[in-house]
């Protein structure tokens, strides 16, 4: 396969790959003859987010961890690292990035990191009342999950009953901590016989008197809990039929709405319905109303066909513009394809061209969207990036590496450069050396494709 070299060569370009989280950067400290002059660097990132989308990706700890390993020089940022995280001013993903980075030391056997991590653990225990920037960021849960894989099912206990007492003598406590990654990650390490056991204020566990309190305490809360979210999930059914999309859409522009879609429960509708909503939808005068209206057909082929919404592509409302694009992006159609070559050649990749090509892609457009991302100056958007993985990971391509390769460099996500790569590999142009990086990557996803691959070879 094609041998491409991606190199890191001073502080600016080593902090940009490490926000992107690019194994090239890991690579390059590696080998650096020169480690100390790259210490700040790596010192900035650790102590500033550096995360692009965590719920989607993790945070950045165990790759940051990877960075500092490379230098070798532990005690030059540990230190910092803790006085910051115990320092209590930090954003809630930059906590979670700061945890994950002592965790990975303190599972390596590192006592100060693990001392660190029960001292900001206490921090939030000790506390008569969680501030609102706590309980709203979860910060005392997100401490406690890390501390399962160090301290183990005493560190579970520990929680449980902390968190029950909290519950038990603040009267809103049930609002301000959440359970709902602690429990179903303890399951998974510990049973879930055993968790559910220990959660049961009627199993025969044995149990000491606080932790019998906590327990009972705990338990109330999560039924009553549970009782509410059903109440919700009732409360928030969303329309089947053409008039309540209608009467939904009309809400949307009214209450200034950014966000929200009843596409997947309007999958559901009767095909008459989804008829007499596609006709509503070109009726419509107001295209603000028409755009919010159309999203209950995203990702799904329009009624009427694709010619009618054709326009829309050149709608001055971006919603309307961008709700054609989500609908038409699953027509397979030669006007389809041909208003995005157009797109493409006339206003280039910002123009929603890419997408449409998912379903439309032909062989002869590897020309057309190399040339687009050649006029490109920037760095190539999220939005682009996932529509060349999707393009490029179910339609192969021997001409497909160099975009796919500016995708996977200047993707500010992981998880879909994770995406990015695979589509190297459906195509057939993974380069060895980029394999090699991905070793270090920051999503733990691309790491184990790069083992799996590596592990193949002759």
């Amino acid at each position: 396969m094609t041998r491409t070299r991606s190199t890191t060569v001073n502080g600016r370009q080593l902090r940009a790959a490490m926000r992107r989280g690019l194994g090239s950067a890991i690579v390059f400290l590696q080998n650096t003859g020169d480690k100390q002059r790259y210490r700040d660097a790596v010192l900035a990132c650790c102590l500033r987010d550096i995360g692009y989308d965590v719920q989607a990706e993790g945070t950045k700890g165990l790759y940051l961890y990877f960075a500092i390993g490379a230098l070798g020089d532990e005690d030059y940022f540990i230190g910092p690292v803790i006085d910051r995280l115990l320092s209590g001013r930090c954003s809630d993903r930059l906590e979670q990035q700061l945890v994950d980075l002592l965790a990975a030391f303190a599972k390596d056997g590192n006592p100060i990191a693990a001392g660190a991590l029960r001292t900001r653990y206490g921090q939030f225990a000790g506390k008569r009342r969680l501030s609102r920037r706590d309980c709203r960021d979860c910060r005392w849960e997100y401490v406690a999950l890390v501390l399962l894989d160090i301290d183990g099912f005493a560190g579970f206990r520990r929680s449980v009953t902390d968190m029950g007492l909290y519950i038990q003598r603040v009267p809103s406590g049930r609002d301000d901590v959440d359970l709902d990654c602690l429990i179903p990650a303890a399951k998974q390490r510990f049973g879930g016989q055993r968790v559910s056991e220990f959660l049961d204020p009627t199993s025969d566990v044995r149990r000491t008197a606080r932790e019998q309190d906590a327990v009972s305490a705990l338990a109330g809360a999560m039924a009553a809990d549970e009782a509410a979210r059903q109440a919700h999930r009732q409360s928030q059914v969303q329309p089947t039929t053409a008039d309540g999309v209608h009467h939904w859409a009309r809400e949307s522009v009214a209450n200034g709405r950014r966000y929200g879609s009843v596409s997947h429960a309007f999958r559901k509708a009767s095909d008459a319905e989804k008829v007499k909503l596609a006709h509503a939808v070109l009726s419509e005068p107001d295209d603000a109303v028409r755009g919010w209206m159309l999203r209950a057909f995203w990702r799904q082929p329009f009624p009427l066909g694709p010619g009618p919404l054709l326009p829309y592509l050149e709608s001055d409302d971006e919603r309307l513009r961008d709700a054609a694009i989500g609908v038409l992006g699953v027509s397979q159609d030669a006007a389809v394809h041909a208003a995005a070559v157009r797109l493409l050649q006339v206003k280039g990749l910002d123009s929603g061209g890419l997408a449409l090509l998912e379903a439309n892609y032909r062989r002869s457009d590897d020309t057309v969207i190399a040339d687009a991302a050649h006029r490109y100056r920037r760095s190539l958007p999220h939005h682009i990036v996932m529509d060349l993985r999707d393009i490029y990971g179910n339609h192969r391509s021997a001409r497909a590496l160099p975009v796919l390769l500016r995708a996977y460099r200047e993707g500010d996500c992981g998880y879909c450069r994770w995406w990015v790569v695979q589509a190297m590999q459906h195509c057939g142009v993974l380069p060895d050396d980029i394999v090699d990086e991905c070793q270090f990557d920051s999503y733990d996803g691309t790491r184990r494709l790069a083992s799996r691959l590596i592990a193949r070879r002759p």
